[in-house]
């Protein structure tokens, strides 16, 4: 007669390991990682151990952890490492007779990209069109807005630039004359026109019903130093449209003031 008492059950096969995670994802430099697994046996699991490397493959002597189970989740940490590194892990588990081996599994370290903050839409315009994250920590205002592609024209005292929002980043709701502090975003020019390409969300408007009293400029001074009124808020006196017909968004028109066009 077999005896099937708890404490005698024979041992059939090996430990099962499924589940294998860890968190954070994608942790940054000063996170410990979690690593985590269900663990589970026909008779009893009798132990298990993370090991883990940041070189490829891991061995059982790379820093062997024990890990601790709480109804059959067994869980062990990983100490924070390095921005940019790479950290392989495995998992054993054995029953007392038999053991079991997870796959390799691993991660990258990665810290986030500060933004360069910057006081102005005059120093924004001055950064790079290189990827550069930058943040603008002074109030801009909203002069115009539409839909196609989300955009906004925004102005400060120091000058004016285009949010190109294609992506959908800002997705908080604003009124024209609303302030925006931080924005964040990249730069890169478009048809000869300098756009900011947000990469977050700033939040709610940090004022709202602001005056910008355009300033008077001429066709000329326009045509000669077009980048001190890019995007900005102007008006231009005794000019008329070459063009007839409905205005069209994404369209370019011609103003003229009989001289200069």
């Amino acid at each position: 007669v077999l005896d099937v008492t708890p404490n005698s059950l024979p041992d059939i096969g090996s430990p099962m390991i499924s589940n294998v995670t860890h968190s954070p994802t994608t942790p940054n430099s000063t996170e410990t990682v979690s690593v985590s697994a269900t663990i589970t046996d026909d008779v009893a699991v009798t132990g298990a151990n993370l090991y883990w490397s940041l070189s490829s493959p891991v061995t059982t002597s790379d820093n062997p952890t024990t890990m601790t189970n709480v109804v059959d989740v067994y869980s062990a940490t990983i100490p924070a490492q390095a921005d940019g590194a790479t950290v392989y892990y495995m998992i054993d588990a054995t029953d007392g007779t038999e053991t079991t081996t997870s796959s390799e599994m691993n991660y990258t370290v990665t810290d986030p990209i500060l933004p360069t903050d910057v006081a102005d839409i005059a120093e924004l315009r001055a950064g790079a069109t290189d990827g550069t994250v930058y943040r603008l920590t002074g109030e801009a205002v909203i002069t115009f807005m539409q839909s196609y592609r989300n955009q906004k024209y925004i102005q400060d005292g120091t000058g004016g630039i285009l949010i190109d929002d294609n992506s959908d980043i800002i997705t908080t709701s604003y009124a024209v004359y609303d302030g925006i502090t931080n924005l964040t975003g990249t730069l890169n020019e478009y048809n000869g026109v300098l756009q900011l390409i947000p990469t977050e969300d700033p939040g709610a408007a940090t004022s709202n019903g602001n005056t910008v009293t355009p300033e008077v400029v001429t066709i000329d001074a326009v045509n000669t130093t077009v980048d001190n009124y890019e995007s900005e808020l102007v008006v231009f006196n005794d000019v008329s449209f070459v063009e007839t017909g409905t205005f069209s968004t994404g369209t370019n028109y011609t103003l003229t003031d009989g001289t200069n066009n």
